[in-house]
């Protein structure tokens, strides 16, 4: 069952990679301390209440930074086989040249296939609006970055677009030890261009991928009471979309309360960066700090990215029941 599941699996994801369309969407780089912007099929992955924080600037030296803020809460309703959560977020270009507002809503169904494989199906439907400040990005240069996000159209062009939006997607875990997933973004091709009549900026489908295996490299070569595992965690992160692809690949490195990391970005059509990430937790709170170091001949002049993330989660999986059909948590040092 769980093979002709992978071998479906990986049919559907390659038909949806050949028809990405055209998109903008902001990332982050600590993806995985972010589970309900990663993945709609994570919500209530973790057993308990779970809130998450995030705060992100590139590029702070040019005037046309980019400033991210999220907030998400997520519960596990384990009697339903469902998790349901709620985001907002902002995405500021320029100060306050072009501002883009979202709220959303989760739902996700968890399913156990096997007594090692854990699947979730989820759902994002989104309400999103952008404010255009015409006279600032119409005043520097510096700002044709966001003009070739306004739209195609002549005249003056509105100050506001509202829409909604909807995701799926789908995530597993196996043993405990393996997880991944990948979704589908903007299904009903929302407009989002500040011109009348515009059809050419209608959001193309967004795909992603992750996937990650833990391994605890001391398991086998330390015994006894106060025997505390390393666990180092390979990961992948893919996002692709019309004229733009990218993929993070890299590894966490876990012991007790202390996690770091390192990433090698890489846009397809575009300069490459390194991401380095450390962390902590203590007891239900926690908190990690990245620095994206860009590869471009820029590097000494944008400042590279910043990037806060703030967790607080309950009974983050010590004491999860046997047979338990619900998804996670995910076995990672984000989740």
């Amino acid at each position: 069952m769980i093979r002709r599941f992978t071998k479906i699996l990986t049919l559907v994801v390659l038909v949806l990679i050949a028809g990405i369309g055209s998109a903008q969407d902001f990332s982050n780089s600590q993806f995985m301390a972010n589970p309900l912007f990663l993945n709609p099929a994570l919500a209530g992955s973790n057993l308990g209440p779970r809130a998450a924080l995030m705060y992100r600037n590139q590029w702070p030296n040019y005037s046309c930074n980019f400033e991210s803020y999220t907030a998400s809460y997520d519960q596990n309703l384990e009697f339903l086989h469902s998790g349901f959560g709620a985001s907002f977020a902002s995405n500021k270009i320029g100060g306050n040249a072009l501002v883009t507002a979202t709220m959303s809503a989760y739902y996700a169904y968890q399913m156990e296939v096997s007594d090692d494989f854990h699947l979730s199906l989820g759902l994002r439907g989104t309400y999103f609006q952008k404010r255009l400040n015409w006279t600032l990005v119409n005043s520097s240069p510096l700002y044709d970055t966001i003009k070739t996000m306004v739209g195609v159209g002549s005249g003056t062009p509105s100050t506001t677009v509202k829409n909604y939006d909807v995701s799926f997607g789908a995530a597993f875990t196996y043993k405990e030890n393996a997880f991944g997933g990948f979704s589908v973004e903007h299904l009903n091709s929302p407009n989002i261009s500040f011109f009348e009549g515009d059809t050419l900026s209608n959001l193309g489908i967004k795909t992603s991928l992750f996937a990650g295996i833990n391994i605890d490299v001391r398991k086998k070569a330390v015994r006894g009471t106060y025997y505390v595992p390393l666990i180092v965690t390979p990961t992948i992160y893919y996002q692709g979309r019309t004229g733009f692809q990218q993929v993070s690949i890299g590894s966490y490195v876990t012991r007790g309360p202390i996690f770091v990391a390192g990433f090698y970005r890489m846009d397809f059509n575009n300069d490459a960066a390194l991401v380095a990430l450390i962390g902590g937790q203590y007891k239900q709170v926690i908190i990690g700090y990245s620095f994206d170091y860009s590869l471009s001949s820029t590097t000494n002049f944008d400042g590279g990215a910043h990037e806060i993330t703030l967790t607080f989660q309950i009974n983050n999986g010590l004491h999860r029941k046997p047979q338990s059909t619900k998804l996670g948590p995910l076995p990672s040092p984000g989740f």
